[in-house]
């Protein structure tokens, strides 16, 4: 009778777990929605700066927004099981892996809806440092959680002795990790195809790690770039623009301006050596066949790229499109 009894009991405990497992198992449904926002340099989480993940079910829709800044940014998905469906300020949805489709000033808003599974990365073309991750799909498997500070990549970068980044050997090729506050330079050694370097402000260096034999490779000097300001229409045959350099070393200035529809693609560049710290102007002449081509069209839509790289350390990239005028 005893062993019956017990039987029972134990019957009654498994039937009685059995209905709290639904219950755990729905308040642990993935949100229909989440929110990521871009700062300069940085995407996060809106609302938690230190997150660059997020998790929502499946048909469930995210938001990015760049609400206030002085750079320009973008969302580019650079891996995910299928194409997101994506509206950027309101306007009908169409299934896009960039959104916008080139690095725009602040004052933007999109939202994307993932109707299939997976986990997305997506990055800033102009700065590829600026990284997210989305998981779609049941809540059973939680994402990562990455953080960042200041202009640091997030794990799994590839920068010097990051987590998830192979640990360089006693006297061998050490990498460099970034220094203190404030958005720094971030490398993506290891990633071909992305040039991973962000235009920091002010904030700590880089530091040098051991070189062969182990003595200490030079001190890797950050890019300290800030205020970059090109109008968006300018008129004439030069593309003009200024920026901040900050820190007390020269550095290595190049400009690029290209167009589409031009044989060559090249509309004008210009190189400085040599450039001292402080307030930096450049203006770009534009080559023959891009005169030519302004003059028959009045108008050419231009991309300008700018390089700054220093004597010792890491360049900083920084691209977007303007519009230039007879």
């Amino acid at each position: 009778m005893r062993v019956r009894r017990s039987w029972v009991a134990l019957v009654c405990a498994a039937g009685a777990a059995a209905a709290v497992v639904p219950a755990l198992s729905a308040s642990a449904d993935s949100p229909s929605s989440a929110a990521f926002e871009a700062t300069d340099f940085s995407w996060h989480v809106a609302g938690d700066p230190s997150s660059m993940s997020a998790q929502i079910a499946t048909d469930g829709t995210v938001t990015f927004a760049y609400p206030d800044g002085a750079s320009v940014h973008n969302v580019d998905f650079v891996s995910g099981p299928a194409t997101p469906s994506c509206s950027l300020n309101g306007a009908s949805p169409v299934a896009s892996m960039r959104v916008p489709s080139v690095p725009t000033a602040h004052g933007w808003t999109a939202s994307c809806t993932f109707e299939t599974p997976g986990t997305y990365r997506f990055r800033c073309d102009a700065h590829a440092t600026m990284m997210g991750t989305i998981v779609v799909g049941d809540a059973s498997t939680t994402p990562t959680r990455t953080t960042t500070t200041g202009g640091t990549p997030p794990p799994g970068s590839g920068t010097g002795t990051t987590p998830g980044s192979p640990t360089p050997p006693s006297g061998g090729e050490g990498g460099d990790t970034s220094g203190g506050g404030g958005a720094g330079t971030g490398g993506m050694a290891g990633m071909p195809g992305m040039s991973g370097m962000t235009m920091g402000g002010a904030g700590g260096g880089t530091t040098g790690t051991a070189g062969k034999g182990g003595s200490p490779a030079p001190a890797k000097t950050a890019v300290l770039v800030r205020s970059l300001k090109v109008a968006r229409t300018q008129h004439g045959t030069r593309v003009t623009g200024s920026f901040t350099l900050g820190g007390s070393a020269k550095a290595k200035l190049a400009v690029q301006v290209s167009a589409k529809g031009l044989h060559p693609g090249l509309a004008g560049k210009l190189t400085k050596t040599g450039v001292h710290p402080g307030r930096v102007t450049f203006s770009v002449p534009l080559t023959k066949a891009a005169r030519k081509a302004l003059a028959r069209k009045h108008t050419l839509t231009l991309n300008l790229k700018v390089v700054v790289t220093p004597a010792h350390g890491h360049a900083s990239t920084h691209t977007l499109a303007l519009k230039l005028r007879r």
